[in-house]
């Protein structure tokens, strides 16, 4: 066969020859073009990044530019020998080496061996370590003085997908450059180009555009992946070729398999859902694939139902993009989100299971018995209420329960008197057994919710200094010299004088944080985390040092089902969207 005519993948054929034709990193080109203009070349350089993005395509640019005889603005001129020796593997001073199978502590002295001589042809000698992670420990020890200190006429770029697995060592002697995976516009423009090829043409014009997104969106942002299923779907084209067709081949599912998926979901349809499935699996579809797919699904509609007047933030075409935004309006945010976390959690069970179309089976049934997330506001305003309203109480249940009696309520101490009825206070306590639920110390409530806690703490201090002594006397200690001083978003912060280093540091550290936590809820009634920082003593807030007897609430009336709901017209509308009964009354000891 004449090599004119010898077939050449498209990962070859459109391979980037120049900076400027690498795609979506020109974060890296941009300097390392700068860097060949103005000559200032690193000893050692280290690409990482997903598979296929262009790590190895861009050292062997850069392997051209620093070697090219007339470069122009930092690019290679690829006309020059040098530069077509280069592009054409034949050049004897750029040596490309797989770590993988020369990982060895030999390969790596022969390395440093060879490095001393002087290239032949080009200014500099190149050497290319492609998936550099690999190396042995010994192997990279034996390398450190090298690319540290290499002849001037020596330049090493490694190359690796998974840089945290290189040495601090080796990593500290080269410049780092990450390399980005790219987005589903970036590679589907790539696509484009191919299309022009004798291959792309064959495929129908009619779901050209359709074929591009769905390998777009297969190949996971990786080019060359993408240029792979790209020459796989030509081999398969002809006139008839469906969409069906490509989605079997490349095992992702078309975008209309998706919405009808999570629109049966939505309307809970089981049954439909479940033959969706049933249909995929007996086209051969791959079931761990169908919920990856469904993940990307539901991370679209979230980000549609968030931002819809932002389609650019889903990278898909313009009526997919307002399909998607129609299909998430009917969908409640929380009800997304809760079906990702589903979803996530069927991801993990796949990779340890042997039976996934059960898996699939599993999530698409859970996702679509859910509960319906329903905003409280809503819900006492008469809106927003479930599709799946509570099913009301048997008439026979009804009968044998009979009407809601009123509810006697155990009453709660009477207010401590003077100090010679505190033997009468102390038996009326012992009593009334303590509700461990309920915090022993109640939070004053006022009209700006959040300095409640801290108003309460302040003057409780004395107290919750005790009560973390009982835990730890160390922290109870150096409480002593601290105060509140914010509590917003679930997070109590603490001060401490700025000279009071040990005691910040000791108050900072994990298990005292979970010290202060754990008294918190079990004696303030509050779920918190805690942090500690310095502040200058005069900014410090005066706190109450001395215990203070907080007095019993007086005792609390009892009152009948009736007069809850005539007083509380936010209960009365619950019990009549829900068709409830009240079975208890309790006091709330903190009101």
């Amino acid at each position: 066969m004449n090599d004119q005519n010898r077939f050449v993948v498209s990962a070859l054929k459109f391979r980037p020859q120049t900076f400027a034709e690498v795609t979506g990193q020109d974060h890296i080109t941009h300097t390392l073009r700068n860097a060949v203009r103005r000559d200032r070349l690193a000893n050692a350089y280290l690409f990482s990044g997903p598979r296929g993005v262009g790590k190895t395509s861009t050292a062997r640019i850069l392997a051209k530019a620093i070697n090219c005889e007339s470069p122009a603005d930092g690019e290679p001129c690829n006309e020059c020998q040098s530069c077509r020796s280069i592009t054409g593997g034949r050049a004897l001073d750029v040596i490309e080496l797989d770590a993988a199978s020369n990982r060895g502590i030999d390969e790596a002295r022969d390395l440093r061996e060879n490095v001393r001589f002087p290239p032949t042809m080009c200014r500099f000698k190149v050497y290319i370590i492609d998936e550099a992670h690999q190396l042995t420990k010994d192997a990279f020890n034996a390398l450190l003085k090298t690319l540290e200190e290499p002849p001037p006429h020596a330049k090493f770029i490694l190359a690796t997908t998974e840089a945290d697995k290189m040495l601090d060592t080796i990593l500290s002697r080269c410049q780092q450059y990450r390399f980005r995976p790219l987005s589903l516009e970036q590679t589907v423009a790539n696509l484009r180009k191919c299309l022009r090829s004798e291959e792309g043409s064959r495929i129908p014009e009619a779901i050209r555009e359709k074929v591009l997104y769905l390998i777009a969106r297969t190949s996971e942002g990786g080019m060359r992946d993408a240029q792979s299923l790209f020459d796989q779907v030509a081999s398969l084209a002809d006139e008839s070729l469906t969409l069906e067709e490509v989605e079997l081949l490349l095992g992702g599912v078309r975008f209309d398999t998706l919405s009808e998926i999570a629109e049966s979901i939505r309307t809970r349809n089981v049954l439909r859902a479940l033959d969706l499935i049933h249909e995929a699996h007996h086209r051969g579809q791959d079931m761990a694939h169908l919920v990856k797919d469904l993940l990307w699904h539901f991370r679209n509609l979230m980000v549609a139902r968030s931002a819809p007047d932002h389609p650019d933030l889903l990278g898909l075409p313009q009526e997919e993009s307002r399909q998607l935004a129609e299909q998430g309006a009917r969908f409640a945010l929380e009800d997304l989100l809760q079906g990702i976390d589903i979803l996530f959690e069927a991801e993990r069970r796949l990779r340890s299971t042997g039976s996934p179309r059960a898996v699939c089976e599993a999530v698409v049934i859970k996702l679509a018995k859910m509960p319906t997330t329903v905003e409280i506001e809503a819900l006492l305003g008469g809106g927003g209420i479930p599709n799946r309203p509570v099913a009301p109480l048997p008439e026979e249940s009804r009968a044998r329960v009979g009407p809601p009696a009123p509810m006697k309520i155990a009453p709660l101490p009477e207010t401590v008197g003077p100090p010679n009825d505190l033997e009468n206070a102390s038996a009326r306590l012992s009593s009334t057994p303590p509700d461990p639920a309920v915090p022993k110390v109640a939070i004053r409530m006022d009209e700006e919710p959040e300095k409640d806690l801290i108003d309460t703490l302040g003057e409780q201090w004395a107290t919750f200094c005790h009560h973390v002594s009982d835990r730890d006397i160390r922290y109870g200690g150096y409480l002593g010299d601290a105060a509140p001083i914010a509590y917003s978003d679930g997070v109590l912060e603490l001060a401490l004088p700025n000279d009071l280093e040990y005691h910040i540091s000791q108050l900072g550290s994990r298990k005292a944080r979970e010290v202060l936590k754990a008294v918190l809820w079990e004696h303030f009634g509050v779920r918190a985390e805690v942090s500690i920082r310095g502040v200058a003593r005069a900014e410090l807030p005066r706190v109450q040092l001395a215990v203070v007897e907080t007095p019993p609430p007086a005792s609390a009336p009892v009152f009948s089902a009736d007069e809850v709901t005539e007083a509380e017209p936010a209960v009365k509308t619950l019990l009549e969207q829900f068709d409830g009964v009240i079975l208890e009354i309790r006091n709330n000891p903190n009101r």
